[in-house]
């Protein structure tokens, strides 16, 4: 058995090799060969009416998934997982809360109520508010979008974003959805260092609990770690009726405070949030 440009197979790792180099080792492999792979055919039809074919039975599977898992509210990781392949679509989301309107992507934003679409005043609904944007991510109990026009933030220009809790999300719609998008298949860590892999590999709990964006991948980030990052920078909060804007001032579990004023906070608990605008 021979080297190739210093890799050692694992059975001839010397005695003294720790359990790093056993499990990812720093004995690289050589580079691949591309090798031309040629699938067999899996049916005797034609590619266009297998597809059409195979469409049609995800259709009825996912009917039948329906009808045979009974929706359950406090599943959100199923929702977590579903929502994440719509990243980077343009969606509609409709929220059950009061003073109705659609907030649209591009549109001014005003510090309080005030919302455009383009120029033009945003069509009541009288069912709630409506926000459209651009699917960034879903998190734990949480869905962000990129929102409103770009705001210059010190000496960078940032996207507006709002972050909408699940349990006031009635439905999220695809707005002029694209045929051509295809939500990405390859893992979502299949690049990384691998210093990163090998400590996933040995110290999966410690890595990923001290890498909010490793949390996000694997668990979903919850709202109020979420928030953490933006302590410091100006919010507005929409709740039922009522409008607060200020300087994200603290975070918790279960509140946040918001400054108002010099010597004035704001106190909000996080299940009365209908949104956050950042």
């Amino acid at each position: 058995m021979t080297d190739h440009a210093g890799f050692r197979c694992p059975e001839r790792l010397p005695a003294s090799a720790g359990e790093e180099d056993r499990v990812l080792g720093r004995f690289p492999c050589p580079p691949r060969v591309p090798t031309p792979r040629f699938s067999s055919p899996n049916s005797p039809l034609p590619p266009e009416e297998l597809e059409q074919l195979k469409a049609c039975l995800e259709e009825v599977n996912d009917l039948l998934r329906t009808l045979g898992n009974p929706p359950d509210p406090k599943n959100k990781e199923t929702l977590r997982l579903h929502l994440r392949r719509l990243r980077g679509q343009r969606v509609l989301v409709e929220m059950a809360c009061g003073g109705g309107g659609t907030y649209a992507h591009g549109g001014g934003q005003d510090e309080g109520e005030g919302q455009e679409n383009g120029g033009q005043e945003s069509e009541k609904t009288g069912q709630g508010r409506s926000y459209a944007g651009i699917l960034r991510d879903a998190g734990k109990d949480y869905l962000e979008l990129d929102w409103g026009k770009r705001e210059k933030r010190g000496d960078r220009e940032e996207q507006r974003r709002v972050l909408l809790p699940y349990g006031r999300v009635c439905m999220v719609t695809v707005q002029d959805p694209d045929e051509s998008f295809e939500p990405p298949h390859h893992p979502e860590l299949i690049d990384i260092d691998p210093d990163l892999r090998r400590d996933l590999v040995l110290s999966f709990g410690r890595v990923v609990a001290s890498n909010p964006e490793l949390i996000s991948i694997f668990f979903g980030l919850p709202l109020h770690l979420r928030l953490r990052q933006e302590a410091g920078v100006r919010i507005t909060v929409r709740l039922e009726g009522d409008t607060v804007t200020g300087q994200l001032s603290e975070v918790d579990e279960e509140s946040i405070k918001v400054r108002t004023a010099p010597g004035a906070e704001h106190r909000i608990i996080l299940a009365e949030v209908c949104a956050i605008l950042i």
